[in-house]
């Protein structure tokens, strides 16, 4: 089974002149939700089969800085509502990720946050993500395991949806407080996450190498997969600001990966052939079976 993941959405709504500086960019799903919708519909049109609610940010902690703690519930409803207003293509079926970003504080003792306050954020968040019919929650881009920690399980306590977990690696393999991505795997495994994932910071080059950690380190991922990997890489060019996702759904009849891989969410032909470039070289060095989809 594969799914395509959508693109970044900030930077479309940049290019279309949006966003205010200054502004609250969440509250575009409040404010103008038909040109979140149509961005949303961009990204349908050119193949996705996920997208994700634009509600990185739609957190109380992240909403205080605007002085909108208060429109939690309402922003994140209306980010839902504008992804699930799509158009979806005749028997095709897309689904939607609700979205929670990192709140911009650390918790104790590297910061002033306490644990249950974090929690009590992402929890809100969650559950109005939820009410409003998201199918998956996913939690994106975090450098710091404890804050992660956090929101899995608010996110496990506050829905029954399945919860994507996704750090942000440096160069050195590690996040920015420290934490490898072994160690990573085994907590939010542990813990109940559906998926585990890395996204943001570096390129494919970079975080492909780390990623093949988490299957080696899980057992249980090694020959049935039954969890799948996610992948997340940004490219970082001012002229072509686009995100992309790579989604693994585990396969038995793919027990010889090592990486069980397959998800393309780039809609530009030059990152397609990157990854395809990718995958053949991996498949050549023998880590992956190739699987060629039409």
């Amino acid at each position: 089974m594969i799914h395509i993941f959508d693109g970044a959405m900030g930077t479309m709504f940049q290019q279309l002149g949006l966003l205010q500086p200054g502004a609250c960019p969440e509250m575009l799903c409040v404010d103008h939700p038909e040109q979140v919708t149509k961005v949303h519909q961009r990204y349908v049109d050119a193949g996705s089969t996920i997208i994700e609610s634009f509600t990185f940010g739609a957190s109380a902690l992240k909403l205080e800085h605007y002085g909108l703690s208060d429109r939690v519930v309402e922003i994140n409803q209306a980010a839902v509502k504008a992804a699930k207003a799509v158009k979806v293509p005749e028997g095709g079926c897309v689904k939607i990720a609700g979205g929670m970003g990192p709140s911009g504080r650390f918790i104790k003792p590297l910061g002033d946050l306490d644990f249950e306050e974090a929690y009590d954020n992402y929890y809100q968040q969650a559950q109005a993500l939820e009410s409003a019919g998201a199918d998956y929650i996913l939690i994106e881009t975090f450098i710091d395991i404890q804050e992660m920690r956090a929101a899995l399980l608010a996110a496990k306590d506050a829905t029954k949806l399945p919860v994507i977990c996704q750090l942000s690696y440096s160069e050195d393999g590690r996040t920015v407080t420290g934490t490898d991505p072994q160690t990573a795997a085994i907590t939010l495994d542990a813990m109940g996450a559906d998926i585990i994932g890395i996204n943001c910071s570096l390129g494919p080059e970079q975080l492909v190498p780390i990623v093949k950690i988490i299957p080696r380190t899980l057992p249980s991922l090694l020959v049935y997969s039954p969890m799948p990997v996610c992948l997340s890489w940004w490219k970082a060019k001012p002229s072509s600001l686009w995100g992309q996702r790579i989604l693994a759904p585990g396969h038995q009849s793919w027990y010889r990966l090592v990486l069980p891989i397959l998800v393309v969410v780039a809609v530009l032909p030059q990152s397609i052939l990157q990854l395809l470039n990718l995958l053949w070289r991996e498949w050549r060095s023998q880590n992956l079976r190739l699987c060629v989809v039409g």
